[in-house]
């Protein structure tokens, strides 16, 4: 993403952060200054997120997020129960006619359908399902609440790219989509005013559980999965399988498993996305997270 366009693309990208998160001028200076101890190139992600959450506070009227004492930030550096990403033991070896799918921005679609992360409201007599209890839908969540508003705003500049491309747009479109992605991370952060323990590991869990329905599934369909890595998934099929139809195809009725599968199981409608990405004419799997592909065409 940073280096999308050295010349232009990356500053739009940055200014564009910038702006939507309200950040002044020293806010941007310290959101962008290298350090050792910083990932993602040196940005401090959390400045551009908690000025969006700020903003949703002021406008509802709530107090807003409360930085960490230092005791409490030793508490949650204790915590080592943290369940991660999925990473299915891969078929090593050398593939053809493989399709390609992802889960369209995973985690964030989960924090929104289950209504949690910063601001989540937990009701023993609740109407949303989660592994580490139950939760209300009566209130909107703050950080729902924002990726609500990143989502619609991001379609809408998708619109208005895809009628008068440009560089400005572009980095407006990248923008929204690296907030959409960057904000789960701060529900595991010790130091984050966002810390919220019980949602990162729903997320996480809930996360888990949707890939192995959905490779379950894959296999029940007769269906190889050759390398499934976090929300990406490559898939193995017959020759006559091999088109863009069928992948189309086996997305809708993928898609459809898995909605079906949270409401049966959890009560919630789920508004995340497997998608279709391409055909890849050959792929080599060395380990987890090593592959060498050739798209096809």
């Amino acid at each position: 993403v940073y280096l999308l366009d050295r010349k232009f693309g990356y500053w739009a990208t940055f200014d564009a952060i910038v702006r939507r998160a309200g950040l002044d001028d020293k806010g941007a200076r310290a959101f962008a200054a290298p350090s050792k101890l910083k990932e993602n190139g040196g940005f401090a992600w959390w400045r551009p997120i908690y000025g969006l959450i700020t903003a949703r506070c002021r406008r509802l009227g709530l107090a807003p997020p409360q930085w960490p004492t230092e005791s409490e930030k030793r508490l949650r550096r204790e915590i080592t129960d943290r369940p991660g990403a999925f990473i299915a033991e891969p078929v090593r070896g050398h593939h053809r006619h493989v399709m390609e799918f992802d889960f369209r921005s995973l985690y964030p679609s989960i924090v929104q359908s289950f209504n949690r992360g910063y601001g989540d409201t937990a009701d023993p007599a609740g109407d949303i399902r989660c592994p580490t209890g139950t939760y209300t839908s009566r209130r909107r969540s703050v950080m729902a609440g924002v990726l609500d508003e990143l989502v619609e705003e991001r379609a809408q500049v998708k619109r208005e790219h895809d009628a008068a491309p440009g560089p400005a747009l572009k980095g407006r479109l990248e923008a929204l989509k690296i907030f959409n992605n960057a904000m789960y991370g701060q529900l595991y952060a010790p130091f984050s005013p966002l810390y919220n323990y019980a949602s990162a590991r729903d997320v996480t869990t809930i996360g888990q559980e949707l890939i192995r329905e959905m490779l379950r599934r894959i296999g029940e369909l007769g269906l190889t999965v050759v390398a499934a890595h976090t929300d990406s998934t490559y898939i193995k099929v017959p020759p006559e399988k091999f088109s863009q139809e069928e992948g189309r195809k086996l997305e809708r009725s993928l898609a459809e498993h898995v909605r079906d599968y949270v409401r049966a199981r959890y009560g919630v409608e789920f508004g995340g996305a497997f998608e279709f990405r391409g055909l890849l004419s050959h792929l080599a799997v060395y380990s987890k997270t090593q592959y060498a592909r050739l798209e096809w065409g």
